[in-house]
């Protein structure tokens, strides 16, 4: 799992999980929750299945060469 501290009461996690039968990479924002005194994941996140990444990978070196190019 990889975690990406956002500050002391966020973060962003990346992790393989499986849902409904499905192993999946998870990218989701992690908060604290005081009232359980623990990190609890939000709905603000994204779940991709194997199949997917590579794509998902791809776009993100897209989108970060043309806000480079932008700057």
């Amino acid at each position: 799992m990889q975690i990406v501290q956002k500050k002391n009461t966020a973060e962003v996690r990346v992790e393989p999980i499986e849902y409904d039968g499905i192993r999946r990479i998870d990218v989701r924002l992690w908060v604290w929750a005081a009232e359980q005194s623990k990190m609890i994941p939000t709905k603000r996140g994204l779940s991709l299945k194997a199949d997917e990444v590579d794509s998902f990978i791809e776009d993100v070196r897209e989108a970060k060469t043309a806000l480079l190019q932008a700057a």
